[in-house]
């Protein structure tokens, strides 16, 4: 196998176990960080709207939800192009 290979494999087996939620919550964290308003993030996630607001508040949100997520899109591209940040092991005790 190739050293390349190896390491990949290695970082498969020493990423610990997750589920597809942990991809949304995720999202939703670094969402936060964005100059948009709570209710477009919750609603970009596919949250319903709350109380009355689900009843009386019919707009779509569609120009605020793309928006948040043309900003989003500019976030992940600046994560991606950063150096990796070499992963730090603990010490065998």
């Amino acid at each position: 196998a190739s050293e390349m290979g190896q390491g990949a494999a290695q970082a498969a087996a020493d990423t610990p176990p997750w589920v597809i939620h942990d991809i949304r919550r995720t999202v939703r964290t670094h969402l936060s960080a964005l100059p948009v308003q709570d209710n477009i993030r919750e609603l970009v996630i596919a949250h319903a709207k709350r109380g009355l607001h689900r009843i009386y508040d019919q707009h779509t949100y569609r120009d605020e939800k793309s928006h948040c997520l043309n900003l989003w899109d500019e976030r992940l591209k600046a994560i991606l192009k950063r150096e990796p940040t070499p992963v730090r092991r603990k010490a065998a005790v």
